[in-house]
């Protein structure tokens, strides 16, 4: 039987990815975000943000963008495979994920092409300090992890083996980009110095990639 929930490490992943603010600000991509990679909805009251508001907007997202992946995929797969596909789903949304090729091939059963097709959501848009916003790859390392998390669940669908033992540490560390040359809101008062200049990719909001439509064709 398919799971269905995200593991302890999924959710690991993912935050660790996106990171946690525990206030309002505009990500690099200038859209207002809250908490754990949460993107704020109309009607939501964030005057004041606690630790355990934002572990329980983390588990409503969670459970949307599972049951996304759920609706999604039509074939057996296993945990790590589970927590790549909703962590993918987090970062491009329920629709992206629905339409993405690497639901496509999943269900084709052609998982090395499923893995790959995780490559191609590695552009996302960057807001400059003139305001201005430009397409670059800087979601690349998370979606080298993202595919590294479902090709350790391989073997457990097709050989009933255990997956593979990965570290979530290293994976986040391994997404982390220099912000230099892009422009963060930050609340009054609060500076950035030199080596704060860090975030992980997980904040951006990824773009659909050119190739997706004519694969998923």
């Amino acid at each position: 039987m398919n799971p269905i929930y995200i593991s302890d490490n999924g959710i690991k992943m993912i935050a660790g990815f996106e990171g946690t603010i525990y206030h309002l600000y505009y990500d690099v991509a200038g859209i207002q975000t809250v908490c754990t990679g949460h993107v704020t909805l109309p009607g939501e009251d964030w005057s004041t943000v606690t630790k355990e508001k934002c572990e329980a907007t983390l588990g409503r997202d969670l459970g949307r963008f599972v049951r996304a992946v759920l609706r999604s995929i039509e074939v057996p797969f296993s945990q790590p495979m589970l927590d790549a596909f909703v962590s993918l789903a987090f970062n491009i949304g329920e629709a992206g994920f629905e339409m993405s090729s690497v639901a496509k091939f999943m269900n084709q059963g052609n998982y090395l092409a499923a893995a790959d097709a995780f490559l191609l959501w590695c552009n996302a848009k960057v807001k400059q300090k003139d305001g201005t916003f430009i397409k670059k790859p800087v979601l690349l390392g998370r979606r080298q992890s993202e595919r590294k998390v479902f090709l350790s669940g391989i073997n457990e669908i097709t050989m009933g083996t255990e997956p593979e033992e990965i570290s979530i540490v290293d994976l986040v560390a391994a997404t982390q980009f220099d912000l230099r040359n892009t422009r963060i809101d930050l609340p009054a008062g609060i500076e950035l110095e030199d080596n704060d200049l860090y975030a992980d990719d997980g904040r951006l909001v990824a773009l659909p990639p050119q190739l997706e439509e004519s694969l998923a064709a």
